[in-house]
């Protein structure tokens, strides 16, 4: 239960001295009683209050509160009387946080009139700006079932109770509401449910669910000669940039991706709402090769990461974005050490040397040609330090003592850099004056660069050419 902040000023909207509502509507209330209320619907039925100044006003009077009753068809529209509307100001909806109901309209249907209130209710965080669809509306209350009832437990609507002893029907709204669910719409829609609150939508193809999930890569691709993290093989980075709950981790979405996408039947629920709100809320994930992945499996082998994507597990396994300010505390400096012979790896903005952590240090090297290095941890990832953005390659470094560089490697399941972005980054160090032939470079073995030709350019002291490493 909640309220707007107490207003006693003169801008309160009171209906029997506001010339903003019209005289000529009667004083009908929208009113519930138990038995007009199944028990689906009791989500959906809110009570609509007018502002604390005609709450006190009546009281004054000696008059009785007023109770007023509407309908949550979606979170921004609720369907009520006229007199209701016009003077409601604030909104006691189940499970909701405080927010204020603004009047914007009044549709006079038959003998009674409907009022449209507007409200702005929190999105759920998967369709930001998105209404939540909570009520199927019926379109001919006079014949079939009663005019509220459950069908497969979803709430229908066909009129509203006025007084208790008049109904107004519904379908003539139809021109006025939009985008609202009507009861011709309950084979084509699926529910939704955070465990609280439930809410419906419209059910889609397999192909046009996927297309939407594959147009989002525009946002991320790079231009010629850059990585980035769409792959049309695996989805995973691509869906962990955009995880409305908070970039978790990639390879547990492509176990995800492969339970969401072969599910029979089809569900036809969008990707991220499946995962959260629908039937994906509450599954297993499934290995592509060996089925669902119970919680007690892969403690004690090579597949034991997959234990770490059941969803207990994965919704709190999220891999931490830097802000443009934190992705500059771990750019790096490359110089010559020692003389030339070595490599020494610096931070930029303190100048100290990056010594070898306990684990692994994760590199990329941006578009603007900025190194940097991270150390790999719980919440951190090669999309870390670029915030998922195009690179010019990327993978995982080895220092020795005082920052010194040993060994570059090219591994990075995020972005998968080629073999022309090695060569980039090869010849970048040579113009730098660098000695590259004092660290270990570990290539991939698809590259098709042999030992012997890379050995070779090393020794050349020159820059090389895809031509002259792969055979």
């Amino acid at each position: 239960h909640f309220f707007d902040d107490d207003d006693d000023d003169d801008d309160s909207f009171d209906t029997e001295d506001s010339d903003d509502y019209s005289p000529t509507l009667s004083h009908d209330l929208v009113e519930f009683s138990p038995a007009d209320t199944p028990s689906c619907l009791t989500q959906v039925v809110v009570s609509l209050r007018p502002s604390t100044y005609k709450i006190s006003k009546r009281e004054r009077l000696g008059l009785p509160e007023e109770k007023c009753y509407g309908l949550l068809v979606k979170d921004d529209l609720i369907l009520s009387s006229a007199y209701c509307a016009a003077q409601a100001r604030t909104v006691e909806i189940p499970h909701a946080k405080n927010k204020t109901a603004a009047h914007i309209a009044t549709h006079y249907v038959g003998p009674h009139a409907i009022g449209i209130v507007r409200v702005d209710l929190p999105n759920h965080h998967h369709n930001s700006g998105i209404p939540r669809k909570r009520l199927f509306l019926g379109s001919n209350p006079s014949k079939g079932p009663p005019r509220l009832y459950c069908r497969d437990g979803r709430p229908v609507a066909s009129a509203l109770p006025l007084n208790t002893t008049t109904w107004v029907p519904l379908s003539p709204l139809r021109p006025y509401l939009g985008d609202v669910f009507w009861d011709d719409d309950l084979d084509s829609t699926a529910e939704l449910t955070n465990g609280i609150r439930r809410w419906y939508t419209t059910k889609q193809s397999n192909t046009t669910l996927v297309k939407a999930i594959d147009d989002l890569r525009y946002k991320w691709l790079g231009g010629p000669g850059s990585v980035d993290i769409y792959h049309p093989d695996n989805y995973g980075p691509l869906l962990e940039a955009e995880d409305p709950r908070g970039n978790r981790y990639h390879m547990c979405f492509g176990l995800w991706w492969t339970h969401w996408l072969h599910e029979k039947p089809f569900s036809g629920i969008p990707f991220f709402d499946w995962l959260d709100f629908g039937p994906g809320r509450t599954a297993l994930p499934i290995d592509p090769i060996r089925g669902n992945v119970d919680p007690g499996v892969y403690k004690d082998n090579d597949w034991k990461w997959l234990h770490t994507c059941v969803k207990s597990h994965f919704n709190n396994k999220k891999i931490r974005y830097f802000t443009e300010e934190e992705s500059a505390q771990y750019a790096v400096d490359l110089n010559p050490y020692k003389d030339g012979r070595m490599v020494r790896m610096t931070y930029h903005e303190s100048g100290k040397p990056v010594e070898n952590p306990e684990k692994d240090l994760l590199w990329v090297w941006g578009l603007d040609r900025t190194l940097y290095v991270v150390e790999d941890g719980h919440q951190i990832g090669h999309t870390s330090l670029i915030a998922s953005r195009p690179a010019l390659a990327a993978g995982e470094m080895d220092t020795g003592g005082n920052g010194r560089l040993e060994e570059v490697d090219f591994g990075s399941g995020h972005y998968k850099p080629n073999t022309d972005n090695f060569i980039e980054f090869y010849n970048w160090m040579l113009d730098k004056g660098l000695n590259v032939s004092s660290i270990h470079w570990e290539l991939r073995s698809k590259w098709n660069v042999t030992k012997q030709s890379l050995r070779k350019a090393l020794n050349s002291g020159r820059k090389i050419t895809r031509e002259s490493v792969v055979n």
